[in-house]
């Protein structure tokens, strides 16, 4: 039986009701002894039950976890306690148990805050993902970021044009490209033929040319409604990462990790983490609009 299965015969006989359910969580604890790691925690935590019958052989699952150490380890507990809807008191005695000890105290309490730090990371990628989604609208002027996600085969490897050419605005709406190696020009015309950047190139044997053709107003104005739809969609990104933060938050409350002064403490921080990104976010969409609308 592989080690999957004795988890799931941890779990299946958490009741320890009978006497088969004895013998098969302690056989399943026997034969995981020294054999898990940190990405079976969750798992084994599911195994948890506030209403065993034998509180004792019970305990074996902490002794069983506590095999593993670490900061992995420790936020890995951080983050599956709040989770033991079933084993509240279990996850109160593992959390106290770490807590307790010298050793890995202050470090748990760091990891703990170190949660809200990642959801301040995610937020900052939405903001990036909707920088790099307005790089690619054309202003009906030259802008090399264009050319951003256009890669080229250069000896069999798929390469960013930035990497195998020089690119420069030589008038206010013409892009000009200078592949290093003459041999590439084919390459790099095709590559911007089969993009979406919807622009013909023109080469004259050593470099290539684009030029972007100057926008009607009408254009302008479906482009910015297009700037603004993108931005109430990073919007939408950054609400749902405070609403999975709040959620972790209360689990930790929950779980007694934090205290309920913590707790709205950190709420309050998200919340002050998400006006500032919505207020980037404005401003984002503003100057983009501005860009686009200004001939």
């Amino acid at each position: 039986m592989d080690k999957n299965n004795h988890i799931q015969q941890l779990i299946n006989s958490r009741k320890l009701s009978t006497n088969e359910e004895y013998e098969l969580f302690e056989g399943a604890l026997q034969a995981l002894h020294m054999s898990i790691s940190i990405d079976d925690i969750a798992d084994i935590c599911k195994a948890f039950c506030d209403d065993t019958k034998d509180d004792e052989v019970m305990f074996g699952i902490i002794h069983l976890i506590e095999q593993l150490q670490g900061e992995e380890y420790l936020k890995t507990i951080a983050i599956c306690t709040p989770d033991m809807k079933d084993a509240h008191d279990w996850a109160m005695t593992l959390n106290k148990r770490i807590i307790n000890s010298q050793k890995y105290f202050e470090k748990y309490i760091e990891i703990i805050g170190d949660l809200e730090k990642e959801y301040k990371e995610k937020m900052g990628k939405s903001i990036d993902s909707l920088a790099s989604e307005y790089t690619s609208i054309r202003a009906g002027r030259a802008n090399p970021h264009i050319l951003d996600k256009i890669t080229v085969d250069y000896y069999g490897q798929p390469t960013n044009l930035q990497s195998v050419a020089n690119i420069s605005v030589s008038e206010a709406r013409t892009l000009v490209i200078q592949p290093w190696e003459a041999s590439l020009i084919k390459e790099i015309e095709k590559a911007i033929m089969v993009s979406d950047i919807g622009i013909t190139p023109n080469n004259d044997g050593k470099v290539i040319r684009l030029s972007f053709p100057e926008l009607t107003e009408e254009r302008r104005k479906e482009l910015v409604k297009d700037v603004k739809k993108k931005g109430e969609g990073a919007k939408v990104a950054i609400r749902n990462i405070r609403r999975d933060a709040n959620d972790m938050i209360k689990k930790q409350q929950k779980a007694n990790e934090i205290s309920e002064d913590e707790q709205k403490d950190a709420e309050d921080e998200i919340q002050k983490m998400t006006d500032e990104f919505i207020a980037k976010i404005d401003t984002m969409v503003e100057d983009k609009s501005k860009e686009i609308m200004t001939v």
